[in-house]
């Protein structure tokens, strides 16, 4: 073996071992920044399925049950049909749906007025719903300015157990118990 021979083996040697510390160095790269990626991508598709939009289909008139039980972490799919001076989408609210001719509403609406006349301004945001399209009980004026008082649009017959109190963040139910 001359020195020429010897020379082109270690040269040969010298390459294999640059080409795997690139190799390795390559490998390292990616796993730093594929683990972290796909991390990312596992939790915010897990916030993005909590938070899916409502399934509820509501036709175009008709009666509706409401199953608000059915709502939490969906969307409200009352909004586009509440009639109302406010956007319940942004913020949070508590929406309290009642029916203007049942005695628990009218007492969980009177509940509510002599609660928030108490208490003073609120970080809670209220809005009060008839499902009725028909006129508004008198009780709902004792109601204070910081409350909103909507109904639900004439092109449905609503049906629910009332008084209904719905939470909702963004537009997104977080809660919804009877009273």
């Amino acid at each position: 073996m001359d020195m020429r021979d010897v020379a082109a083996k270690a040269e040969s040697k010298v390459r294999r071992r640059i080409l795997l510390a690139l190799a390795f160095g390559l490998f390292v790269c990616a796993a730093f920044i594929a683990v972290p990626a796909a991390g990312w991508m596992f939790f915010n598709t897990a916030r993005i399925e909590e938070r899916q939009p409502s399934t509820v289909a509501i036709p175009e008139k008709g009666l509706v049950v409401l199953e608000p039980n059915d709502w939490i972490g969906g969307r409200f799919p009352l909004l586009k049909h509440i009639e109302i001076d406010t956007d319940l989408a942004a913020g949070h609210w508590k929406v309290l749906l009642v029916q203007p001719d049942c005695a628990d509403c009218r007492g969980a609406v009177r509940d509510l007025a002599d609660e928030m006349r108490r208490s003073g301004p609120s970080a809670v945001r209220w809005a009060v719903v008839s499902l009725s399209s028909g006129p508004l009980p008198e009780d709902f004026g004792r109601l204070n300015a910081a409350c909103r008082v909507g109904r639900l649009d004439a092109h449905h017959d609503w049906f629910a157990q009332t008084p209904l109190e719905i939470e909702i963040d963004n537009a997104v139910v977080e809660s919804a118990r009877q009273l």
